[in-house]
């Protein structure tokens, strides 16, 4: 006749083996894990908290210089994004403002702006590009403009080139 039960063996199993040891060493175990748990989390945290804003949101001290002067100088840039799309204001120190929409497409951003000057119609455009940890930002502006004139041909002026730059904070 067969026996129903498995012969024993001399060896006891991976539980009993635990549950074996002395009661210190068991609990040297659990606190070993949970240790490896907390600096797990701990580095995790960290790094997340490393990786600084992945976005261009928030208020940047801006200098912007064109060859021939006009709307230049140092600055406030504000930006908010969603997305791809930027908005915001460049506030220059001298009160001028301009209102700016664009976009960022990885780290190169566009920021255009059409404002009125009494007859003319003006575009501005920054181009440039985001340092990798998106605390500075730098590159081109151009801008040109568009006047009616009195025989109702429109006139295109392209003005001074120039470039900015704009460190966040």
């Amino acid at each position: 006749m067969e026996n129903a039960l498995p012969p024993t063996s001399n060896q006891p199993s991976p539980a009993q083996k635990i549950t074996s040891r002395p009661p210190q060493r068991r609990g040297l175990f659990f606190i070993t894990g949970i240790l490896i748990i907390a600096i797990a989390l701990a580095v995790t945290a960290c790094a997340g908290g490393l990786s600084s804003h992945k976005d261009v949101t928030g208020q940047w001290s801006t200098d912007v210089t064109l060859s021939l002067g006009g709307s230049s100088g140092p600055g406030t840039l504000d930006l908010q994004q969603d997305g791809s799309n930027v908005k915001g204001t460049l506030l220059f120190k001298s009160g001028t403002q301009l209102d700016l929409k664009g976009t960022i497409n990885g780290k190169n951003i566009q920021l255009d702006n059409d404002s009125g000057f009494a007859d003319m119609m003006l575009h501005y455009k920054l181009t440039g590009t985001v340092t990798d940890d998106f605390s500075s930002m730098q590159g081109k502006v151009t801008f040109n403009g568009t006047q009616d004139l009195a025989d109702g041909n429109p006139k295109t002026t392209d003005g001074p080139a120039g470039t900015w730059s704009a460190t966040r904070g």
